[in-house]
């Protein structure tokens, strides 16, 4: 996978998730995801998600299902990463225990976790790109300023008011 692509498709996953935790962002409360125990929201989670997105953005019927289906999505995707991640993650340990670092070796493991980006790329892009494209100008709009302010309130901006 070239840099660029992965450059990519890490944008377009995290701008999809950024929208969706922004748009389910309680008024004036903004907050992190709590990463990997978000990735697989409980039902009841993803409903109160959803209702909080929908009332938001004022997303119909469909809209909430193309939400609902990017949210799995994305958990599933973060789910896969975060197994390839730990993959590597006791792979380099094993690496950094010899006296010399097989760079042959670490490389593959740069390229292994690369390949698991790549494979659920298409998935999250088809389901982000299936709820983008089923909102109208005035949602895409509330989207991108909710996205825009979830980016800033993630680094404790002052100026963020959601």
């Amino acid at each position: 996978m070239s840099k660029t692509a992965g450059l990519w498709i890490g944008t377009i996953a995290a701008a999809g998730m950024i929208g969706a935790v922004a748009a389910a962002m309680p008024e004036g409360k903004p907050r992190l995801p709590q990463w990997p125990g978000e990735a697989s929201v409980s039902p009841s989670r993803l409903d109160s998600l959803v209702t909080q997105a929908t009332a938001r953005l004022q997303l119909t019927g469909p809209q909430q299902q193309n939400l609902r289906v990017l949210m799995q999505r994305l958990g599933q995707a973060q789910r896969s990463l975060a197994e390839a991640r730990a993959e590597a993650r006791t792979g380099m340990l094993d690496l950094l225990a010899a006296p010399r670092l097989d760079q042959q070796s670490a490389l593959r493991l740069v390229r292994q976790r690369g390949h698991a980006v790549e494979a659920e790329a298409p998935a999250v892009i088809e389901a982000f790109a299936d709820f983008h494209d089923s909102l109208d100008d005035l949602q895409r709009a509330r989207l991108r300023e909710l996205m825009t302010a979830g980016m800033y309130a993630a680094y404790g901006h002052p100026d963020v008011i959601l």
